[in-house]
C-alpha cells in the first residue's frame, strides 16, 4: 500500500514522547563539613526526604535506544546536624535537577517493556539560612545560604506497559548523585564564617508516571 502511514517516517515519528513523573525520594545522609571547628565531629545527622515531579521529552534513537532530556523538582530535605557539644545546626536543601539520559529497552514481553538507563547533567541546590540554635543573644545567628550548580549523574531501571496505543505508564527505579552544595559566608551580623559544605547529596528515587507518544497524536 501507498498510503502516508506505510512509510518509514510515520514510523520514526512515533518514536518521540512527552511524559509526566510524580515520585519519591529517600535521601542518603550527606557529608557535612564545618571549617575550624576544633574537632566536633558531624556525624549525628539527619536528612529528610521528600518528594518530587519531573518531566521529560525523548525519542528512540535506533532499535532499542532513546534519548531523553528531563527535568525534575524537589521539594526540601531538612538538615538537623547535632555536633558535639549539643549545639544543633539546621537549614534545607532544594534541588532541581536537568538531565539527559540515554535508555535500552529490552523488547517486548506482552506489552510489560523493561528498561534500563544512565545520565548525566546538573543540579541547582538551594539551601536555606543557616540556623544555629544555641547562639543566644544574636538571635540564633543565621549564616546565609546559597544557590549552588553542581554535575549529577544517575542510572535507572524500569518498566513501561501501554494504556492505549498513544499512551503508556512508566514505573522507575532511580540512583542519583547531586554534587555538593554550601551556605554563604556571611551571618546576619556581618561576621564572615566558614561555609557549611554538604557532599554526597546522593538518593534512591521510585517514581510512577505517563509516556504519550507525539507521533501517534499528530
Amino acid at each position: 500500500g501507498g498510503s502516508m502511514k506505510d512509510m518509514p517516517m510515520a514510523e520514526e515519528a512515533a518514536g518521540c514522547y512527552v511524559g509526566v513523573d510524580a515520585g519519591y525520594s529517600w535521601s542518603n545522609k550527606p557529608d557535612v563539613s564545618y571549617e575550624n571547628t576544633l574537632g566536633i565531629t558531624f556525624e549525628n545527622r539527619t536528612y529528610s526526604d521528600t518528594g518530587f515531579v519531573e518531566f521529560m521529552a525523548g525519542c528512540v534513537i535506533t532499535h532499542g535506544l532513546r534519548a531523553e532530556i528531563a527535568f525534575a523538582h524537589r521539594g526540601d530535605n531538612d538538615l538537623v546536624v547535632i555536633p558535639q557539644p549539643n549545639d544543633p545546626i539546621t537549614t534545607s536543601v532544594n534541588s532541581d535537577t536537568v538531565m539527559f539520559n540515554l535508555y535500552y529497552d529490552f523488547g517486548n514481553w506482552g506489552g510489560v517493556m523493561p528498561y534500563v538507563g544512565a545520565g548525566v547533567g546538573f543540579a541547582l541546590h538551594d539551601m536555606e539560612n543557616v540556623i544555629f540554635q544555641n547562639a543566644g543573644l544574636l538571635g540564633n545567628n543565621p549564616q546565609f545560604g546559597d544557590e549552588d550548580y553542581a554535575f549529577a549523574w544517575a542510572v535507572m531501571a524500569g518498566i513501561q506497559a501501554p494504556i492505549t496505543n498513544a499512551v503508556s505508564v512508566d514505573l522507575g527505579y532511580r540512583y542519583i548523585d547531586m554534587g555538593s552544595v554550601s551556605s554563604d559566608g556571611l551571618d546576619n551580623t556581618g561576621f564572615v564564617n566558614p561555609p557549611l559544605e554538604l557532599d554526597n547529596l546522593t538518593a534512591h528515587e521510585v517514581k510512577l508516571g505517563v509516556r504519550v507518544q507525539i507521533g501517534n497524536i499528530l
